[in-house]
C-alpha cells in the first residue's frame, strides 16, 4: 500500500433515467492505495460486499473511475474506514489505476 491523498467520490445509487433523480454521490478521502483497492475515509457506513463505482480526482487534476467492492468498513471516532477491492472492468480506469500506484512505488 502507498499513501495518496485524493478526493473520491462514491456513488451509492445511480440516476434514474425514468424519474429523472440524480445520482447519490457521497464524498470521501482517499487514505492509501494499492494496485488492486483503496482504503477510504467517510462520514457514513456501508454495507460489506456492496459493489459500487468510484472516482477519485487526485491533485493532479488527473481522474480515475474504478469499480470496487466493499471488503471490510470499520467506525472511528466521528467517522468510517473502509478497504475496497477493485474490479477488472472494461469501463474502468483499471489500467490506469494500477499505472498511478506502479510510479508512486
Amino acid at each position: 500500500r502507498v499513501t495518496s491523498r485524493a478526493t473520491v467520490f462514491l456513488e451509492l445509487a445511480a440516476p434514474d433515467p425514468v424519474t429523472g433523480e440524480a445520482a447519490k454521490i457521497l464524498v470521501c478521502q482517499l487514505l492509501d492505495v494499492s494496485a488492486g483497492g483503496m482504503r477510504i475515509r467517510l462520514d457514513r457506513a456501508l454495507v460489506a460486499g456492496s459493489i459500487l463505482n468510484l472516482c477519485a480526482r487526485f491533485a493532479s487534476g488527473k481522474t480515475l473511475r474504478v469499480v470496487g467492492e466493499v471488503r471490510w468498513i470499520r467506525p472511528e471516532s466521528s467517522f468510517f474506514i473502509a478497504g475496497f477491492s477493485l474490479f477488472e472492468s472494461a469501463e474502468s480506469d483499471i489500467v490506469d489505476w494500477k499505472l498511478l500506484v506502479a510510479d508512486k512505488l
